[in-house]
Protein backbone atom coordinates (compact mmCIF):
# COMPACT_ATOMS: atom_id res chain seq x y z
CA UNK A 1 0.00 0.00 0.00
CA UNK A 2 2.85 2.41 0.81
CA UNK A 3 4.34 1.85 -2.64
CA UNK A 4 1.15 2.73 -4.53
CA UNK A 5 0.16 5.54 -2.19
CA UNK A 6 3.56 7.16 -2.59
CA UNK A 7 2.99 7.42 -6.33
CA UNK A 8 -0.58 8.65 -6.10
CA UNK A 9 0.30 11.27 -3.49
CA UNK A 10 3.33 12.53 -5.41
CA UNK A 11 1.29 12.78 -8.60
CA UNK A 12 -1.54 14.67 -6.87
CA UNK A 13 0.95 16.94 -5.09
CA UNK A 14 2.84 17.81 -8.27
CA UNK A 15 -0.32 18.16 -10.36
CA UNK A 16 -1.47 20.82 -7.93
CA UNK A 17 1.78 22.54 -6.91
CA UNK A 18 4.18 22.08 -9.85
CA UNK A 19 2.27 20.82 -12.92
CA UNK A 20 5.29 21.29 -15.21
CA UNK A 21 7.11 18.53 -13.25
CA UNK A 22 4.10 16.24 -12.73
CA UNK A 23 5.03 13.85 -15.56
CA UNK A 24 8.70 13.49 -14.67
CA UNK A 25 8.71 13.35 -10.85
CA UNK A 26 6.84 10.00 -10.58
CA UNK A 27 9.58 8.49 -12.76
CA UNK A 28 12.22 9.90 -10.43
CA UNK A 29 10.32 8.45 -7.46
CA UNK A 30 10.11 5.11 -9.27
CA UNK A 31 13.87 5.28 -9.86
CA UNK A 32 14.44 5.85 -6.14
CA UNK A 33 12.34 2.76 -5.40
CA UNK A 34 14.26 0.81 -8.05
CA UNK A 35 17.58 1.93 -6.56
CA UNK A 36 16.36 0.61 -3.23
CA UNK A 37 15.64 -2.69 -4.99
CA UNK A 38 19.23 -2.72 -6.21
CA UNK A 39 20.72 -2.12 -2.76
CA UNK A 40 18.33 -3.84 -0.34
CA UNK A 41 17.85 -7.41 -1.75
CA UNK A 42 21.50 -8.44 -1.50
CA UNK A 43 21.67 -6.96 1.98
CA UNK A 44 18.40 -8.67 2.96
CA UNK A 45 19.63 -11.96 1.49
CA UNK A 46 22.84 -11.68 3.46
CA UNK A 47 20.98 -10.85 6.70
CA UNK A 48 18.54 -13.72 6.16
CA UNK A 49 21.36 -16.21 5.52
CA UNK A 50 23.64 -14.92 8.29
CA UNK A 51 20.96 -14.51 10.95
CA UNK A 52 17.23 -15.11 10.38
CA UNK A 53 14.52 -14.03 7.97
CA UNK A 54 12.75 -12.41 10.90
CA UNK A 55 15.58 -9.89 11.21
CA UNK A 56 14.79 -8.80 7.65
CA UNK A 57 11.14 -8.29 8.65
CA UNK A 58 12.25 -6.19 11.62
CA UNK A 59 14.33 -3.97 9.36
CA UNK A 60 11.37 -3.62 6.99
CA UNK A 61 9.15 -2.60 9.91
CA UNK A 62 11.64 0.08 10.95
CA UNK A 63 11.78 1.32 7.34
CA UNK A 64 7.97 1.60 7.22
CA UNK A 65 8.00 3.57 10.46
CA UNK A 66 10.56 5.90 8.86
CA UNK A 67 8.28 6.37 5.84
CA UNK A 68 5.35 7.14 8.12
CA UNK A 69 7.48 9.75 9.91
CA UNK A 70 8.31 11.36 6.56
CA UNK A 71 4.62 11.51 5.63
CA UNK A 72 3.70 12.97 9.03
CA UNK A 73 6.35 15.68 8.65
CA UNK A 74 5.35 16.35 5.05
CA UNK A 75 1.66 16.64 5.82
CA UNK A 76 2.36 19.41 8.33
CA UNK A 77 3.04 21.64 5.31
CA UNK A 78 -0.11 23.46 4.15
CA UNK A 79 0.62 22.89 0.45
CA UNK A 80 0.99 19.12 0.94
CA UNK A 81 -2.59 18.40 2.01
CA UNK A 82 -4.58 17.08 -0.95
CA UNK A 83 -8.28 17.83 -0.38
CA UNK A 84 -10.78 15.02 -0.73
CA UNK A 85 -13.26 15.29 -3.59
CA UNK A 86 -16.72 16.53 -2.57
CA UNK A 87 -19.03 13.80 -1.35
CA UNK A 88 -22.35 13.34 -3.12
CA UNK A 89 -25.47 14.43 -1.30
CA UNK A 90 -27.41 11.77 0.54
CA UNK A 91 -29.91 11.20 -2.29
CA UNK A 92 -27.40 11.66 -5.09
CA UNK A 93 -25.54 8.35 -4.77
CA UNK A 94 -25.26 6.43 -8.00
CA UNK A 95 -24.83 2.80 -8.87
CA UNK A 96 -21.27 1.54 -9.03
CA UNK A 97 -21.44 0.77 -12.77
CA UNK A 98 -22.61 4.31 -13.51
CA UNK A 99 -19.73 5.88 -11.59
CA UNK A 100 -17.15 3.68 -13.33
CA UNK A 101 -17.98 3.18 -17.02
CA UNK A 102 -17.13 -0.12 -18.71
CA UNK A 103 -14.01 1.29 -20.39
CA UNK A 104 -12.56 2.33 -17.06
CA UNK A 105 -13.49 -1.00 -15.44
CA UNK A 106 -11.68 -2.85 -18.23
CA UNK A 107 -8.60 -0.68 -17.63
CA UNK A 108 -8.75 -1.33 -13.89
CA UNK A 109 -9.15 -5.05 -14.59
CA UNK A 110 -6.07 -4.97 -16.83
CA UNK A 111 -4.00 -3.28 -14.15
CA UNK A 112 -5.19 -5.84 -11.59
CA UNK A 113 -4.22 -8.73 -13.87
CA UNK A 114 -0.74 -7.27 -14.50
CA UNK A 115 -0.32 -6.73 -10.75
CA UNK A 116 -1.34 -10.34 -10.04
CA UNK A 117 1.17 -11.61 -12.62
CA UNK A 118 3.92 -9.50 -11.06
CA UNK A 119 3.11 -10.73 -7.56
CA UNK A 120 3.11 -14.36 -8.72
CA UNK A 121 6.47 -13.80 -10.40
CA UNK A 122 7.92 -12.11 -7.31
CA UNK A 123 6.72 -15.02 -5.18
CA UNK A 124 7.66 -17.95 -7.38
CA UNK A 125 11.04 -16.84 -8.78
CA UNK A 126 12.84 -16.87 -5.40
CA UNK A 127 11.21 -20.20 -4.52
CA UNK A 128 12.30 -21.71 -7.85
CA UNK A 129 15.83 -20.34 -7.47
CA UNK A 130 16.25 -21.84 -4.02
CA UNK A 131 14.32 -25.09 -4.43
CA UNK A 132 14.89 -26.08 -8.07
CA UNK A 133 18.20 -24.42 -8.93
CA UNK A 134 20.02 -24.74 -5.60
CA UNK A 135 20.59 -20.99 -5.15
CA UNK A 136 21.10 -19.40 -1.76
CA UNK A 137 19.09 -16.58 -0.24
CA UNK A 138 21.97 -14.24 -1.09
CA UNK A 139 21.72 -15.33 -4.75
CA UNK A 140 18.03 -14.46 -4.69
CA UNK A 141 18.94 -10.99 -3.43
CA UNK A 142 21.53 -10.52 -6.17
CA UNK A 143 19.01 -11.62 -8.81
CA UNK A 144 16.48 -9.06 -7.59
CA UNK A 145 19.18 -6.38 -7.47
CA UNK A 146 20.25 -7.13 -11.05
CA UNK A 147 16.66 -6.80 -12.30
CA UNK A 148 16.20 -3.55 -10.40
CA UNK A 149 19.53 -2.27 -11.72
CA UNK A 150 18.13 -2.52 -15.23
CA UNK A 151 15.01 -0.74 -14.08
CA UNK A 152 16.81 2.43 -12.92
CA UNK A 153 17.98 3.73 -16.32
CA UNK A 154 14.84 2.48 -18.03
CA UNK A 155 12.56 4.36 -15.59
CA UNK A 156 14.49 7.62 -16.03
CA UNK A 157 14.34 7.20 -19.79
CA UNK A 158 10.62 6.50 -19.79
CA UNK A 159 10.10 9.48 -17.50
CA UNK A 160 11.78 11.74 -20.03
CA UNK A 161 9.72 10.21 -22.85
CA UNK A 162 6.48 10.58 -20.83
CA UNK A 163 7.23 14.28 -20.30
CA UNK A 164 7.30 14.77 -24.09
CA UNK A 165 4.73 12.28 -25.43
CA UNK A 166 1.14 11.50 -24.41
CA UNK A 167 0.85 8.70 -21.85
CA UNK A 168 -1.13 6.53 -24.25
CA UNK A 169 1.77 6.44 -26.74
CA UNK A 170 4.24 5.59 -23.99
CA UNK A 171 2.01 2.74 -22.75
CA UNK A 172 1.58 1.34 -26.25
CA UNK A 173 5.34 1.56 -26.85
CA UNK A 174 5.99 -0.26 -23.56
Amino acid sequence: ALFSLSFSFSRAFYDRNRPEEAEFIPSVLRTVFAAAWVVVPPVAGYIASAWTVFDVFAIAAVAYIGCIAIFVLLLRRPDAAIPLPPRPEAGATRAFWRVLPAGRLIGIGGVVLVRIALMLHLTTLPLALVRDFGASLTDVGFTAAFAAGLEVPLMLGWGLVAARWPKERVLVLN
